[in-house]
């Protein structure tokens, strides 16, 4: 069962608030474009606030969810997820030297023995599986001896472009309707704010549209691939370290 967002958390503010900010943000202009021109009170004005706040949250965790959902293919685009593809034998990303210092140290403090070469060739899907449950422990083991490591900037980067790309349909919707609904405000009314409203939310649907085919797929990649391989290295570093201190 997912929590309900910290937006005190670093990762939370950048992963989960940000992207929905921006997928809510036609909202808020559309709001901001039309609520003068109807001459509310301050009642009003604060329900329309506390409503958009509640939205707000609420879409923290869409995003989430949208991410979540268009991770599979943005994985099967790349050729698996970074985090897994990056050890095995059959990708060129890194060196073989690098890749057995990984598989050695993941023998020895997580008691996981990755497929030789020849095992990778024979049965590639159980290689993968191998190594992505091992980096789900990885994960735990950072989690509690190095909280705040690199990693977690880049594991930030990569949930913010995720969640994000997952929203731009929706923001493309909402920019759509906030667009017809500032127009409406603009024939109807007169006014020259409604109408900057309705250009605005406008350009806004070619901006989502626009960073979901050209922008956002390439970032999300780099910031996975940046996240994997931090993750991995500071992983092999601190059972490195932890050996040598032992030794002492």
């Amino acid at each position: 069962m997912v929590g309900l967002p910290d937006i005190f958390d670093k990762y939370e503010r950048n992963a989960r608030l940000w992207p929905a900010l921006i997928v809510i943000s036609p909202v808020l202009l559309a709001v901001a474009a039309t609520l003068p021109t109807t001459g509310q009170g301050m009642a009003q004005y604060a329900v329309a606030a506390a409503l958009v706040v509640a939205g707000l949250y609420a879409l923290m965790q869409v995003v989430r969810h949208l991410g979540r959902a268009i991770e599979k293919s943005l994985w099967a685009s790349w050729g698996g997820p970074p985090s897994t593809r990056f050890v095995l034998w059959s990708d060129s990303t890194f060196s073989s030297d690098w890749k057995e210092i990984v598989h050695s140290v993941v023998s020895s403090s997580l008691s996981i023995r990755f497929l030789s070469p020849d095992g990778e060739q024979e049965n590639p899907s159980h290689a993968a599986k191998l190594i992505g449950d091992a980096f789900a422990q990885v994960k735990s083991v950072l989690k509690m001896e190095k909280p705040d490591g690199e990693y977690q900037t880049h594991n930030a980067e990569y949930g913010f472009a995720r969640n994000l790309l997952g929203g731009c349909i929706p923001g493309a919707v909402l920019a759509g309707l906030s667009a017809l609904w500032c127009a409406w405000f603009a024939w109807s009314e007169k006014d020259a704010w409604s109408l900057a409203g309705a250009v605005a939310s406008a350009s806004l649907v070619l901006a989502f549209l626009g960073a979901r085919l050209l922008w956002l797929p390439s970032l999300a990649r780099i910031a996975a691939d940046r996240y994997a391989e931090k993750a991995w290295t500071t992983f092999v570093e601190l059972k490195r370290n932890s050996v040598k201190g032992k030794r002492k």
